[in-house]
């Protein structure tokens, strides 16, 4: 991945044959912490959603040096979390899919569709966040835990994501307004 310093990056990856990454509760936490110990001191995280089988992360490289260590934070935290998955369920081999997409949300997106790349940046921001009721897991977003829509909503006080870029980029603020700009999005683009 060619990570660009101050650009949004939609980072995700699935697992392997669909099988299930996060088992249980403890999992999705065990995989947090170690998003926060592997990937904060090279990025930003803007949003995140964490699937049984898949996750998703808006992020931006904090700066020109983290930017060469920041595709190592990657693979390190997918290959000690895929070791310790593989420990705790007595099973072996990779976890993932070989390699994590990264889409860099200020080029990769059309124009005709979007308009613009705040547009595109929301759009991936609201696509991340309404995965859950996408697959049926909830039938409210407030109810799925293992996102940052909880702590856009103002529902949660959650320290992994730095809201401030996204409130300053797409001139909205946490809470009621948020929870409103999206469905003003989800009823825009139809999800």
């Amino acid at each position: 991945m060619n990570f660009e310093v101050e650009n949004l990056y939609h980072l995700y990856n699935r697992s392997n044959n669909n099988q299930i990454v996060f088992h249980h509760h403890e999992n999705y936490i065990y995989f947090l912490g170690k998003i926060r110990k592997e990937w904060l001191p090279y990025f930003d995280i803007i949003a995140y959603c964490l699937m049984p089988t898949h996750f998703h992360f808006i992020v931006s490289v904090k700066g020109i040096q983290q930017k060469e260590k920041a595709n190592y934070a990657v693979g390190k935290l997918l290959s000690s979390y895929t070791r310790a998955n593989n420990k705790e369920n007595n099973s072996h081999g990779s976890l993932f899919q070989q390699k994590t997409k990264s889409k860099n949300l200020h080029t990769a997106f059309d124009i005709k569709k979007y308009l613009n790349t705040s547009n595109y940046i929301l759009y991936c921001l609201n696509y991340i966040h309404t995965n859950p009721l996408k697959d049926n897991l909830v039938s409210d977003l407030k109810d799925w835990q293992y996102s940052s829509y909880l702590d856009y909503a103002a529902l949660r006080n959650g320290t992994l994501c730095n809201i401030t870029i996204a409130e300053e980029l797409l001139n909205f603020k946490r809470g009621v307004e948020f929870i409103q700009f999206t469905k003003l999005a989800e009823n825009d683009y139809k999800f």
